[in-house]
């Protein structure tokens, strides 16, 4: 028998310009996968893992990303709840602290342009963080062929423990995911964090790691891409599982 999850709720990451897709007429969002914009499969996979209640923080292009989040809404018949963040250029770590006064421990946080297998969500949302810490999914499999080494954000691990992250370290055994459960002790940490003029997301996991309150779960095998460019997305129209490919994932 499948352990109940931890959370129902989860908070999406839709606030960047997404500069790499400057060509395109769509926000980043809103750019179609196989037909089905990416907020829109990110929604999906959240229902299939137990997710009922969302938290989207937008910012560029906040007007049209809020139309779609609203009708998708009543579409789904899933509760979303829109923070439009004015200071979204400050990076991710800003945006993911303007979740702040809308969620509870614990909830998980994914990237918008992030695909994942929602039986890895499951897992994740299955699993225990530490106290005032987070759990952050990883890829141990370095030779992932989705991986794109010049943008991904490492992890080196040491036991269970995040021992350093971010997107220039040499030594390193996994990449970050960009699927977190999290207890309210990060916007701790993000405060924190950006108050030293530090606004990235890896900054504050940093912190939570000098504290021993950053742990990873191995999801090594799961299908999981960053979207982030159009290679990124090709690659992706190419290896979707069949089971993610129409818009009822389930």
């Amino acid at each position: 028998m499948n352990q109940a999850p931890k959370t129902n709720t989860a908070v999406i990451l839709a606030a960047g310009e997404g500069g790499r897709f400057a060509n395109r007429e769509d926000p980043k969002p809103l750019i179609p996968l196989l037909g089905i914009p990416l907020l829109e499969r990110s929604v999906h996979t959240l229902i299939a893992a137990g997710i009922r209640h969302i938290v989207l923080v937008c910012g560029y292009r906040a007007n049209e990303i809020t139309t779609f989040a609203d009708d998708l809404a009543r579409r789904l018949d899933v509760d979303i709840h829109i923070i439009r963040h004015k200071g979204w250029r400050e990076g991710n770590g800003s945006s993911t602290l303007a979740a702040k006064s809308a969620v509870n421990d614990p909830f998980l946080l994914v990237m918008c342009d992030h695909v994942f297998d929602p039986e890895m969500l499951r897992r994740l949302i299955q699993a225990t963080p530490p106290d005032d810490g987070l759990i952050l999914a990883v890829d141990g499999n370095l030779d992932n062929p989705l991986v794109d080494m010049e943008d991904v954000t490492r992890v080196r691990r040491k036991d269970c423990y995040i021992a350093a992250i971010g997107k220039g370290i040499d030594v390193f055994d996994a990449f970050d995911t960009g699927a977190f459960l999290c207890t309210r002790g990060l916007f701790t940490a993000l405060s924190d964090a950006i108050a030293a003029q530090e606004g990235s997301l890896s900054a504050a996991v940093m912190r939570l790691t000098a504290e021993s309150k950053a742990v990873t779960l191995d999801v090594s095998g799961a299908f999981w891409i960053d979207v982030d460019d159009e290679t990124a997305l090709n690659r992706a129209e190419g290896t979707l599982p069949r089971k993610l490919r129409e818009s009822a994932i389930t």
